[in-house]
Order: structure tokens, then C-alpha cells, then sequence
């Protein structure tokens, strides 16, 4: 990078609005990123509509033609999930099956809208055939109902079930329930909506899968199913980089995978998300946590440069780190830093980035929003056959389905299901699961695929579902692998040593939370959230300490994937990172800047200070000193790097 575009970066953004600006501060941000675009509102409003008046209803033939109206927008809706349908196909490996199952859900409850209670055929149907047990909509059509207010009338029916049913899981606290019968919700808004832009065009329903290449979507929230459609489908990175909320939490998974992504999640208030229009010209600036509304054409230009300049950055950090796998601290200690991935067009950075290895690949993303899905045994033979290939020689640790919180859970078990019900579905899957994994080593005659249980709380646990791996290989007539276990709960960190895991993985977006009571799905308690409390730090500190046992113990949770934390984790003796793959080049840098004894010596004045504020503060001064890590987890621009890493040692690259 020259020293002019250097100094560019250095140079502070213009603070008050110019001439026609709207300037919205205090936005959240999960990566800071610079994202220009125009706005893409996803329609949320359901429109009630109007009945016609009585002298229309009058007409002899007004209940006929209001079926035929009925009859007609149900043939358009069939044929526009059919198309989505038909799109599925286009989508990478392991997402086609999973998008194909969302929109048979939703198929199976537009073709539930046409059940008559006679023989005669729905498309031959007349308002004289619809018996007494017809469906619904069609006796509100047959009693007068125009086809738009029986349709609406009918399907809120459902919605309204629906929001007592999530009203009874939050009473409950049962969070999986509640995100299930979102999800619901979400289904049924959108099937009205699409009944709504059949029978009126004028209303135009739309998806973020609709989302135009490069727009900003302005939405309340985003379902984690729904990230599969910021990715492009030919499987070449992302094709949104930037979106505008107002619900969920930092640390919720959507958000999570989004920062994996480099992709920067904004969220504002609900009144501020509500003022802005379709196609509105907008800037997320991420390391300011603002966004700008209808800049004037010269802070455009300002924020193009300074977006430019950061990939420019970040482009010239890859370089760098790209022929060393793990990278050495200050002081010439060895630390492992990994990739956790996702997606299979993940894997198109790793030989760019050059994790060691891919610590953590979350197979629940494979199937995540699509409720009732189960995937073959050779489905996913094909997906880890192609992850492996694409893995450039690396091992991958390949995460089990993880049952819990707002993955795979309500996606899978209905809320009435009974433990033995739950338990059936779960096995079921898993072995789905380890069997395909194991062939794939037998067949590929290869050690580089692992796996990992998530969610273990007991040893009793852990040896039940090894048994269950070594039973498959039994009935295959192949080696079995012994797993390892992330450690998400507190209830396990006793049972460590009489574990019978490979390996240990630390997953601090459950651990965090089980440790300070922090409900991280909770908008109104995430600032809990604190990776700095003494209670998380002793924790870690214990945990580490397993090390000494002879087994690997990474760190795989959303804290090693945020530079502001790395120093507490090498602090606390954690030897191995893994972080999102778009994080790996600036993990492997500030790991090259810290010294152990010095990041030791944070953790412990940490332990010292009373409060959250005082951590932080302290935190980010000792960043910004030690590290040129600035508190919106951007580097110091500076003119003197740190030298290149060495390259001839040959453990630093295997």
C-alpha cells in the first residue's frame, strides 16, 4: 500500500452531516466494515384487506367469481414456489436439499388451501360443490367472503395460533420453541404475502433471497437459514456484504456466521429501521457505528476510498501471513491458529488465508431454518468427500449436528415431542452423520477428517454417543475415530479428566453464557456479555490447564474469532485458535505483536478490577499499546509493520 493511501485511512471521516444527509449513530456493529449500497426493504406488513360492499355482494355471481379469483392466485403461488423450487437446484452441494425442504414446507401448506369435501376436483370446483367438511377458506368464499379477506382471515387464524404458542414457550422460557414458532410465523407471512401479490399485483411481496447483488436488506431480523442467500451461487464468496436490523443479539448465530463473514451487520432502533425507503442510497460505516442516508456525492467518494483502502489492508495482511500456518508471539512462542467454517465456498479462502487446519465445521448451517429435514447418510458422504478435497491436504474437524439453542433443535423435534421421541430423531441424524464420515476416511484412506461432539455435560455423555460412532464402524466393517468434545457447559469441566476424548474445543458462545447467567438470544441483556469477568477468566484458566494432559484444547468460540480478545486467551494459556476463515490473517498478525508474559500479566490485573467499564477501558488501552488494536477492532494504521515472518522453520508450516 503507498504512504498516500496510508494516510487516507488515518485521516478522520467527515463527523457532521453535509447538505441532505441523515447521520443514524449509536448502530451496533457485528464487523466494522464499509458497505455502500441502496436499501432493499423486505416487506414485512401484512395489509388487511377491504371487503366490497354489499351491493357487490349482491351479484348472483359474486361468490363464483371470487372462487375462480381464489382459484387463480392459488395456480400463480403453486407456480411461484414451484420456480423457487426449480432455483434450489442451482445452489452449492450441500444447500440444495436443505432450500428444497423450506419450500416443500411451504408448498405443503399452500396445496392444504384446497381440500374440498366432495369428490369433485379443486380445478373443476364451483361454489355449488363445496360441501359441508370443505376447507375453510372455501365456505368463507361460498358465505360471501371476498377470496381475499377468506384467504387473509384463515391464514391469521394460523398466525395467531402460532403467537400462542411462542407466547406460552417464552412463559416457559423454552427459546427453541420460541424460535420455531418464528420461524412459523415468518412461513405464513410469507404465503399471504404471496396470496396478496396474486390476487393484487400491485403488491409486490419479496425475500431476501430477491435481494439484488450488492444491496443493502433493511429487514427487523435474519433468520440463520437465511444467510445461505448472501452467499452467490456459483460459490464465489459473498454477493451481500452489509444488512440494517433491529432484533437479535451480537451473539445470537445469525450474527456469528455473519461476522465470519465479513459481513456487517448493522442494527439499529425499530422507529429508525421503519423510515427507510426501498432503494434509499445508504453507508454503513462499521468503524464508526453509524450509517449515512442519501450521502452527498463527496462523502461517497470519501467512504469508496476508505473501502477500498481497507480491502487494500486486509488484501496486503493475507500476503503476509499466507506462507505461515501457525504463527509465533513476541516472545517466540508457537500458536495454532485454525479456520471455522460453514459453507463449502468457504473453502475457496483457504489456501489464501492458510489456516493449519479447519478447526470447526458447523454441519448444522447445512439444514438450519428447514424444519423437519433430515439429510442421507450419502448426502452427506458427497459433502464431506467435497469439503475434504477442497481442504488443500488440511484436516477438518467436522462438527457434529448440534441440537440446541437456535441451530438445528426446533428445525428437527416438534415442542410436544416426548424425551424418547427426541432422542430417536437425534440418533437417527448422528448416525447419518458418523457413517458417512467414516467411509470417507475408509474410502479416502485418510486421517484428516475428525470429529467433534458439541453440548457434552458428562463423560457418561460423551462415552454414550463414542459408542454409538464405534458401533457404526462396527456395522461397516471399518476403523472407528475417536472423538473429541466442545466444552460449552460448566457442568463438564469436572469430568475433563476422566473423559475418554481425543481432543477438547472450548465453545465460548454457550460457555460464557452458562458461566455469568447471560441469555444470549436476549436483545435486552447482550451487554451482559462479558469475556472479561473474573468468573469467565478462572474458567478458562482451568480449562487450559488440560492441556498438560497430552490433548490438544482449542478455542473455536465467537472470543477467538474477535481480535479484542486474543490477548486474554493466550493469556490464559490456550495454545490453539480457531477463528472465522476472514479473521485468520488478523489473528495470525496480532498473535506476531503479543507477548505471553505481558498478555498473562493482563488476564490477572483483569481479575483485579471490580467492574465491567473499568475492564474494558483497561482493555483497550492495553490493546491499543500492545497491539495497535483500536476498541472498534480495527488496527492503528502505521508506517513501521512489524518485519515479515520467518518462513524457514519447518514446524512453523505444518
Amino acid at each position: 500500500m503507498t504512504e498516500q493511501n496510508k494516510t487516507s485511512l488515518e485521516r478522520p471521516f467527515q463527523t457532521a452531516a453535509r447538505p441532505g444527509e441523515k447521520i443514524i449513530t449509536n448502530v451496533e456493529m457485528g464487523y466494522p466494515g464499509i458497505i455502500i449500497g441502496h436499501a432493499y426493504v423486505i416487506q414485512q406488513q401484512i395489509h388487511t384487506p377491504i371487503e366490497p360492499s354489499d351491493e357487490i355482494k349482491a351479484d348472483p355471481d359474486y361468490s363464483q367469481t371470487e372462487l375462480n379469483k381464489f382459484k387463480e392466485a392459488h395456480r400463480r403461488v403453486t407456480a411461484q414456489y414451484q420456480r423457487r423450487y426449480d432455483q434450489a437446484g442451482k445452489l452449492p452441494v450441500e444447500f440444495y436439499d436443505s432450500t428444497e425442504q423450506m419450500i416443500e414446507a411451504e408448498q405443503m401448506i399452500v396445496s392444504q388451501l384446497t381440500r374440498p369435501g366432495s369428490t369433485v376436483s379443486f380445478a373443476d370446483c364451483k361454489i355449488d360443490d363445496i360441501g359441508e367438511k370443505a376447507h375453510p377458506i372455501l365456505l368463507a368464499i361460498k358465505d360471501g367472503k371476498s377470496a381475499h379477506g377468506a384467504i387473509f382471515e384463515y391464514l391469521n387464524q394460523q398466525k395467531e395460533k402460532a403467537i400462542k404458542g411462542k407466547e406460552s414457550a417464552e412463559e416457559k422460557r423454552n427459546y427453541g420453541s420460541v424460535v420455531l414458532f418464528n420461524q412459523q410465523l415468518d412461513r405464513l407471512n410469507d404465503i399471504i404475502l404471496s396470496f396478496q401479490a396474486a390476487i393484487n399485483p400491485h403488491l409486490k411481496p419479496n425475500h431476501i433471497e430477491d435481494a439484488p447483488d450488492g444491496s443493502i436488506p433493511v429487514t427487523p431480523s435474519i433468520p440463520v437459514g437465511d444467510m445461505i442467500h448472501f452467499r452467490r451461487r456459483d460459490g464465489k464468496g459473498t454477493r451481500i456484504d452489509g444488512t440494517v436490523n433491529c432484533e437479535g443479539t451480537d451473539k445470537d448465530h445469525s450474527n456469528i456466521v455473519g461476522r465470519s463473514a465479513r459481513i456487517t451487520m448493522a442494527k439499529t432502533d425499530r422507529d429508525t429501521l421503519k423510515s427507510i425507503r426501498n432503494g434509499d442510497l445508504m453507508i454503513i460505516d462499521g468503524p464508526q457505528g453509524r450509517i449515512i442516508m442519501d450521502p452527498a456525492p463527496e462523502t461517497v467518494a470519501e467512504y469508496t476510498e476508505a473501502a477500498h483502502n481497507q480491502k487494500e489492508l486486509d488484501h496486503e495482511m493475507t500476503r503476509k501471513w499466507r506462507k505461515t500456518k501457525w504463527p509465533r508471539t513476541k516472545d517466540g512462542h508457537r500458536i495454532k491458529v485454525s479456520a471455522n467454517t460453514g459453507y463449502s465456498d468457504e473453502y475457496g479462502a483457504v489456501d489464501r488465508v492458510n489456516p493449519g487446519k479447519i478447526g470447526l465445521h458447523r454441519t448444522e448451517l447445512t439444514i438450519l431454518g428447514r424444519e423437519g429435514f433430515g439429510t442421507t447418510e450419502d448426502k452427506w458422504y458427497e459433502i464431506f468427500s467435497a469439503l475434504l478435497d477442497k481442504a488443500g491436504g488440511r484436516a477438518i474437524t467436522i462438527r457434529s449436528l448440534d441440537f440446541a439453542g437456535d441451530k438445528i433443535d426446533t428445525h428437527v423435534f416438534n415442542p410436544n415431542d416426548s424425551t424418547e421421541e427426541r432422542e430417536e430423531k437425534m440418533r437417527e441424524r448422528l448416525e447419518s452423520q458418523f457413517r458417512a464420515l467414516l467411509r470417507v476416511r475408509n474410502d479416502k484412506d485418510t486421517n484428516k477428517l475428525h470429529l467433534m461432539f458439541p453440548m457434552i455435560r458428562t463423560a457418561a455423555e460423551f462415552s454414550k454417543l463414542q459408542g454409538h460412532v464405534d458401533e457404526c464402524a462396527s456395522s461397516l466393517g471399518v476403523k472407528t475415530i475417536r472423538a473429541g468434545a466442545m466444552i460449552e457447559t460448566t457442568a463438564v469441566i469436572d469430568d475433563l479428566a476422566e473423559m475418554k476424548a481425543g481432543f477438547f474445543s472450548v465453545g465460548t458462545n454457550d460457555l460464557i453464557p452458562h458461566i455469568i447467567d447471560f441469555d444470549r438470544y436476549n436483545k435486552g441483556a447482550e451487554k451482559e456479555y462479558d469475556p472479561t469477568d473474573k468468573r469467565v477468566i478462572s474458567v478458562l484458566e482451568k480449562i487450559s490447564a488440560s492441556q498438560e494432559s497430552g490433548r490438544e484444547v482449542s478455542v473455536c468460540g465467537d472470543m477467538a474469532t474477535d481480535p479484542r480478545y486474543m490477548a486474554i486467551l493466550i493469556g490464559t494459556g490456550f495454545e490453539h485458535l480457531s477463528c472465522g476463515i476472514s479473521r485468520v490473517s488478523l489473528i495470525k498478525e496480532l498473535v506476531s505483536r503479543v507477548d505471553i508474559e505481558k498478555s498473562y500479566v493482563l488476564v490477572q490485573s483483569l481479575k483485579k478490577l471490580p467492574t465491567k467499564a473499568e475492564r474494558d477501558q483497561y482493555l483497550d488501552r492495553w490493546n491499543e499499546q500492545h497491539l495497535g488494536l483500536l476498541p472498534n477492532r480495527m488496527l492503528k494504521p502505521v508506517h513501521d509493520h512489524p518485519p515479515a515472518p520467518r518462513h524457514t522453520h519447518e514446524h512453523d508450516q505444518g
